[in-house]
């Protein structure tokens, strides 16, 4: 079952005494080293229950102790996991779950735990419970709903309509089984058990009833590190995975064996808050006034700020931008403005909110007002007193076109420029179940990018590095991690 887009993935300070003591304490030796894979968290999670995370680096850990019945694998497959496959009826599913699907504990994976945490996904203020609407009577009588448990082994799921994207349900780590639907701090599905997590560090070790890969002794170890650290860490074999490279670096780590980027599909923007929505002068003098070319040698990108980040393999080309021929210096200037940015970005939001503030001082003579927040501040700042202008990464559930415009639809909680077009709206009605999607993906993204209410820094790569000892990390088109596959690599051991 292949998913709708394709995508290539080419590998191609002192620490402060935080860090100092993890180490102290880690016991670990550099014997030990060897076979522990070792990656930095800007948060510990306080809690591994998948189906209350809402952080990034919190799924990060999370996927490799849950999976669901597919996964999308670093070609954008869908291909089974937990599960063997679905047989299709119309609106009626009836899918196997493999004969050899064990939680961690020796327990087998059975059709009540899938069927259950639907019913306790629907049931409690689970992370976009709503993509679950579509079963039937999800909304209406949970005690009527259409999820059927046919035997231990295989169960049915109803819906109310074909709608592209349910099967994607099946593949996200929101949606995961949990034994009979209940969270359990020692019994996982995944490649991967928790064997200690404290305040700083979570220690894995293999699940050795995950049957999907061959076992090996490597662990994983998370660490609780400063996004200003981590560069260093990695430098100094401290850290065996870089999960973010600073734009400022890219161009000299590009070079090294150790670099590789993996495409995102998301859609990373500059957003204008509600107070803009009205000053349409305002927003076009910003819009038209920037220096893309100079954003984009500030983030060392291969793409263009002010074209849309959705990949070309989504819509009907040619690439939709705003039209750098006509950009000109605004006789209009702003008023003083504020502009927001999460500091969990690090190094390259900052040196972001730095170029704003000279564009603006050189482009209209104001100054821009610009704060870097903690994340979850930012987080709640934006929705609840959005500024004129933020920075801002959207992410979607599932790798469609419709997926990443969702957040865009009238009165949708993640709309937080509060963006409302009928017609937009319609066409996104229309995306969802379209048979040629890509034109009419074109369509939606045309209308939004007419809004003229964010500026697009163009298509995201994510920059990474990885020690050459170890071989097997896939990431895909959702920036979701596979640990599974990882093993000590066999050329570096030679060597």
């Amino acid at each position: 079952m292949k998913a709708l887009a394709t995508c290539n993935f080419k590998p191609s300070q002192k620490l402060n005494w935080v860090f100092s003591l993890l180490f102290l304490f880690s016991g670990v030796a550099s014997a030990s080293a060897e076979a522990t894979f070792r990656i930095s968290l800007s948060e510990i999670p306080k809690s591994l229950d998948p189906h209350l995370l809402r952080s990034s680096s919190g799924q990060y850990v999370s996927q490799q102790l849950f999976r669901n019945f597919y996964k999308l694998n670093s070609k954008n497959e869908m291909v089974p996991e937990l599960g063997e496959s679905c047989k299709k009826d119309k609106t009626k599913w009836v899918c196997t779950i493999h004969k050899q699907a064990n939680w961690s504990d020796g327990t087998p994976i059975t059709a009540t735990d899938f069927v259950e945490s639907y019913k306790k996904i629907l049931s409690k203020p689970a992370p976009r419970s709503d993509l679950l609407l579509n079963i039937k009577n999800a909304k209406s009588d949970l005690k009527k709903i259409g999820l059927k448990v046919l035997n231990p082994k295989k169960f049915e799921i109803e819906w109310k309509k074909n709608e592209a994207g349910d099967e994607f349900i099946l593949m996200s780590p929101l949606f995961v089984p949990l034994p009979n639907g209940e969270f359990k701090k020692n019994v996982f599905s995944g490649p991967f058990q928790v064997d200690q997590i404290s305040a700083l560090k979570i220690e894995m070790s293999r699940n050795p009833h995950y049957f999907r890969h061959p076992l090996n002794s490597l662990q994983v170890h998370w660490l609780l590190m400063d996004e200003s650290l981590t560069v260093q860490a990695f430098e100094k074999k401290e850290l065996d995975f870089l999960r973010r490279v600073p734009t400022s670096l890219i161009g000299k780590m590009r070079l090294r064996p150790e670099y590789f980027e993996s495409p995102v599909l998301r859609m990373d923007a500059l957003f204008f808050g509600p107070s803009l929505k009205d000053q349409n002068s305002i927003r076009e003098a910003i819009i038209e006034g920037l220096e893309y070319s100079q954003m984009q040698i500030l983030f060392n990108s291969k793409s263009k700020p002010g074209c849309v980040g959705v990949p070309l393999e989504f819509y009907i080309g040619p690439e939709i931008c705003y039209e750098t021929k006509k950009m000109a210096k605004s006789k209009e200037p702003p008023p003083n403005l504020t502009y927001l940015y999460s500091s969990l970005g690090g190094e390259d939001h900052r040196r972001l909110a730095e170029w704003l503030q000279n564009q603006f001082q050189n482009l209209f003579k104001v100054k821009l007002q610009v704060r870097g927040l903690e994340n979850k501040i930012f987080l709640d700042k934006i929705r609840s007193h959005p500024p004129a202008l933020f920075r801002r990464g959207l992410s979607p559930e599932n790798p469609t076109c419709y997926g990443i415009l969702e957040s865009f639809k009238s009165g949708h909680p993640d709309n937080l420029s509060q963006i409302s077009n009928p017609t937009f709206d319609q066409i996104l009605t229309k995306l969802k179940s379209a048979e040629n999607s890509k034109t009419v993906c074109r369509e939606a993204l045309q209308i939004l990018l007419e809004e003229k209410m964010m500026i697009p820094t163009g298509r995201i790569f994510f920059s990474y590095m990885m020690q050459n000892q170890f071989t097997g990390l896939e990431l895909n088109l959702l920036n979701h991690m596979d640990l599974s596959g990882l093993k000590i690599n066999p050329q570096s051991a030679s060597n």
